[in-house]
């Protein structure tokens, strides 16, 4: 896994817009686009950039397109999970939580859980 220095400098306006204006606001409800530019995939861009294009488990390079965003709390609860509930759902829209995994026909290191490590 590669060492991401996370910095909420790089963190999306149109993240933090959502987070802050949409009441119970989830990570299933975020469009990933700038309203203004109308740009997609804002998200998952700052996400490589700050990761220099590699993925957060493989350390392959990223393509626009294949990038799926990680949540190093994930999402859902699950049993073995030392954090509660709660920490999981705080932490679905929080930008510092958050990485740039591949996502490829032949390799899906977020849908493995970086399996290949």
């Amino acid at each position: 896994m590669k060492y991401i220095n996370k910095n909420i400098i790089n963190e999306p306006a149109a993240l933090r817009e959502f987070r802050n204006t949409t009441p119970n606001a989830s990570y299933d409800g975020y469009v990933d686009s700038d309203k203004e530019t109308g740009e997609k995939g804002v998200l998952k861009k700052a996400l490589a950039n700050e990761q220099g294009w590699i993925c957060c488990y493989c350390m392959q390079k990223l393509q626009e397109g294949n990038i799926t965003v990680e949540h190093y709390i994930t999402q859902a609860h699950h049993p073995d999970s030392p954090y509660l509930p709660q920490i999981h759902a705080a932490n679905q829209l929080n930008f510092l939580n958050m990485l740039a995994s591949c996502n490829y026909n032949n390799r899906n290191c977020s849908g493995e859980r970086g399996m290949y490590r």
